[in-house]
């Protein structure tokens, strides 16, 4: 069944994967139970990665190892940046002295941050200690991250979700370390 959020979702973008799993956590941990794959779990990892079409533009960065772990039950697919309620496509984030803007000059922290909370709950239900994160993305930048220019300049820092996970004692790896 497909939530009334996601149905109006696809009706706007009929080329993107539904997953009304993505909505919250006790949903994502209650669909992960019911297919029985909760009990070899390993890692979190971006779910752009996977093949899921939920970065900003609407587009995957699919790394089939990544998707291989998920399809062999041994890792979580989650996107903090849907947790957080922020829709698929949307304008491009960056992050520019600790906050979170669109390339509109909208402040989008408390989104991220809602998301990075989510993502953090996941991991800490599930007993998750490592991470497989999205490089340069303003929530799962591993090692860099966009400047906050919009002019495709990188600097070494981390995303939001990113940091939170480290400050919990979550290994990340990017797709870069892989």
């Amino acid at each position: 069944m497909v939530c009334k959020e996601c149905r109006e979702r696809l009706s706007r973008h009929k080329d993107l994967a539904i997953r009304c799993d993505y909505l919250d956590v006790d949903s994502t941990i209650q669909y992960r139970k019911e297919h029985a794959a909760l009990l070899d779990i390993e890692y979190l990892v971006s779910a752009c990665l996977c093949g899921e079409h939920c970065r900003y533009d609407g587009k995957s960065n699919i790394q089939k190892s990544v998707a291989q772990l998920v399809s062999q039950g041994r890792a979580l697919a989650v996107c903090p940046e849907l947790f957080g309620g922020l829709p698929t496509p949307r304008p491009p984030c960056e992050i520019f002295q600790g906050k979170v803007y669109d390339v509109h000059n909208q402040e989008q922290t408390a989104a991220f941050l809602k998301g990075a909370q989510r993502t953090l709950d996941i991991a800490k239900k599930l007993g998750i200690k490592k991470a497989i994160l999205k490089e340069k993305s303003p929530s799962c930048g591993v090692h860099f991250i966009y400047d906050g220019s919009f002019s495709a300049s990188v600097i070494p820092g981390q995303g939001l979700t990113a940091r939170l996970l480290s400050q919990h004692g979550v290994t990340l790896l990017s797709e870069n370390d892989l």
